[in-house]
């Protein structure tokens, strides 16, 4: 859960006991935190859903802060999220319509002719983010770039949605969209 996350990486923290008092460091704490959780399956969890409260009354000379949560906190930011199905569109014009499929396992590529145009294993061999593993905002750059850097593409656009078929969404499909 995301308590014992932070206990696990209290020795990363920007702040300790004692630091002189600098918002730019409760900032940089702050997001430090939020790509904790976005890079442990918290997609939807934003730096502007935590906050501190600074007693400087209490202690003369001394700042007590107290991490917390903010109130406006939306269910599905406190739910970790799987990658579910990829559905991938490989398209040599933007408008094209793409009339022919192939899947396999939890993958699907979209694309015109009698085979998609580039091989899935080079798809798959730069892509960081899988079904079944929890989303990763690293993960999820990664592939990006790596895509991106194979040069075939002029786009490379990932599109993230929620899967609810049981009542609980905690699944995320991509839909990746390959622009040649």
């Amino acid at each position: 859960n995301a308590d014992s996350l932070l206990q696990t990486t209290m020795s990363q923290a920007k702040i300790h006991n004692g630091d002189a008092f600098d918002v730019s460091t409760l900032d940089g704490e702050r997001s430090r935190i939020s790509s904790l959780f976005r890079n442990n399956g918290y997609f939807y969890y934003q730096s502007s859903y935590a906050s501190y409260l600074a007693d400087t009354v209490s202690v003369p000379g001394k700042a007590l802060l107290r991490f917390q949560e903010a109130d406006n906190v939306p269910p599905m930011a406190k739910r970790k999220w799987t990658i579910g199905k990829i559905d991938i569109d490989m398209r040599k014009d933007y408008n094209d319509t793409l009339r022919d499929s192939v899947s396999r396992r939890n993958f699907t590529v979209r694309f015109n002719g009698k085979k998609p145009p580039v091989k899935m294993g080079v798809i798959l061999k730069n892509m960081r983010i899988m079904p079944k593993t929890y989303y990763s905002y690293l993960n999820h750059q990664e592939s990006a770039n790596m895509l991106a850097t194979t040069g075939m593409f002029s786009l490379v656009d990932f599109n993230f949605a929620p899967r609810d078929t049981t009542g609980r969404a905690d699944t995320l499909d991509l839909h990746l969209n390959l622009l040649f």
